[in-house]
């Protein structure tokens, strides 16, 4: 019974860490660790809501999409745009090879026949930005998920606002 209180204890301080959205390794890869430009790029990032995270040979960058888009619309906001410009220098930086994921998500109080449909524009419109700052479009995989894959609970507002993000993974070499 001890084992399993442990378990369960360990369990939920991983879902609430997870759900904070507060990473906890260093962003950039190994062999730019020492590139000034990137360190920057990833502290302003952080420091203006944008969580980034260095996962093996993946950087995973996440959007909120409350943050970055209007409560109607699909356009970025103009208090946005130097942030965007950020992610894009900051993809940049890791070179040619490295391939792209840009993934749209959605909460599930959404209406639900338009979940899917959300969640890909949300995608669409971030990789839009990002072809036009210079990323290779042919780089880059857009894909929406609707409420598949939630990182928090719907129960809550905040938690709804979690689930409605889009991720950026950069694979590279």
């Amino acid at each position: 019974m001890r084992y399993l209180n442990i378990t369960v204890a360990t369990a939920l301080a991983l879902s609430i860490t997870a759900c904070s959205h507060r990473p906890t390794h260093t962003a950039a890869p190994q062999f730019r660790a020492s590139n000034p430009d990137s360190q920057s790029l990833v502290t302003d990032l952080r420091n203006n809501g944008i969580a980034v995270v260095q996962q093996g040979q993946r950087l995973q960058l996440v959007l909120s999409t409350d943050r970055i888009f209007g409560a109607t619309s699909m356009q970025v906001k103009p208090s946005q745009v130097a942030n965007l410009r950020r992610v894009a220098d900051l993809i940049k930086l890791y070179g040619p090879k490295a391939t792209i994921q840009v993934r749209g998500y959605t909460a599930e109080l959404q209406n639900r026949s338009g979940r899917k449909v959300t969640s890909t524009q949300y995608a669409q419109a971030v990789a839009s930005f990002l072809w036009n700052d210079g990323v290779s479009k042919h780089r880059m995989k857009i894909n929406g998920y609707g409420k598949a894959q939630p990182i928090a609970s719907n129960m809550t507002p905040q938690g709804s606002a979690y689930n409605r993000r889009v991720e950026i993974l950069v694979n590279y070499p």
